[in-house]
């Protein structure tokens, strides 16, 4: 049985890593391939995988060097604050659309209306009846 494929992205470098495939893990840099035994670790510590209709939400990249005497530590984020939002049902993607086709035709100019189509020939006929009268 083959193995799936799973595509991988680390420091914005894509990885696509099949269990099979070794030689595509050794081609990774070292530096990556920390990261990704850290988070493998995280996720066989947690027990179970998630199901798979959980959303997907991406860890924040670990910073492996440590911080120099006299700066400022690193502000560590929860996982709550940079998950990804849940997959939206057919109804939700429906509700979507019309809230943002309804503000865009708020936000569009209105077009000519017939007050306005009688003010342009009003001004119209004064400017041939000015330009008349002047030559």
């Amino acid at each position: 049985m083959a193995q799936p494929r799973i595509t991988v992205i680390i420091n914005g470098t894509t990885y696509s890593l099949c269990a099979d495939n070794a030689e595509a893990i050794g081609h990774m840099p070292a530096e990556d391939r920390l990261h990704l035994l850290a988070l493998l670790e995280v996720v066989r510590r947690n027990g179970d995988p998630p199901p798979a209709t959980a959303p997907v939400t991406r860890a924040a990249p670990q910073n492996p060097s440590p911080t120099p005497p006299g700066a400022r530590p690193a502000v560590t984020r929860r996982a709550s604050d940079n998950a990804a939002p849940a997959r939206m049902g057919s109804g939700d993607i429906d509700a979507l659309m019309a809230r943002l086709a309804a503000e865009e035709q708020r936000s569009r100019k209105p077009g000519l209306t017939r007050a306005g189509i009688y003010k342009l020939t009003g001004g119209l006929l004064m400017l041939i009846f000015l330009l008349v009268v002047v030559l």
